[in-house]
């Protein structure tokens, strides 16, 4: 495992969830970055110390759920793009912060946000996979 390595899953971890307008994110590429017991845990108010605590197969079923109920997203689009990053590698372990901007359409308004995931990454029979993540957008 290298900074080269981690940063290509980067581009491949932003790119399964993102999609332009009309298309459909590729949630089976973006469902294997994950090891099976990975734990997925988002920061949705701090200041009121609300977090939500899920697997990878629930959190792509909330993904697909969205789209469903809410099909102006998937019909305008919708993308993360990584921003910046710092990657410490520990042997086979590597911590990523990424920094990323989300850009979607509601139905009423364009919407921009800006986010960090902190992704624990785990080098696994040879490929890397993510044994937990935890994200927070900025407003």
């Amino acid at each position: 495992m290298n900074e080269t390595i981690i940063q290509s899953f980067l581009e491949d971890f932003y790119a399964y969830i993102s999609f332009e307008e009309g298309q459909e994110p590729n949630l089976e590429s973006f469902r294997g970055l994950f090891m099976d017991e990975a734990v997925l845990i988002e920061y949705s108010d701090t200041s009121k110390g609300i977090l939500s605590v899920d697997n990878i197969e629930h959190h792509v079923y909330e993904f697909e759920k969205v789209f469903h109920d809410y099909p102006i997203i998937k019909s305008k689009g919708f993308n993360e793009k990584e921003i910046s990053h710092t990657i410490s590698i520990n042997g086979p372990m590597a911590f990523v912060e990424s920094k990323y901007l989300k850009k979607y359409y509601n139905g009423s308004d364009y919407i921009e946000t800006v986010g960090t995931n902190s992704i624990h990454l785990i080098w696994k029979e040879n490929t890397l996979k993510i044994a937990s993540i935890g994200w927070y957008e900025e407003g």
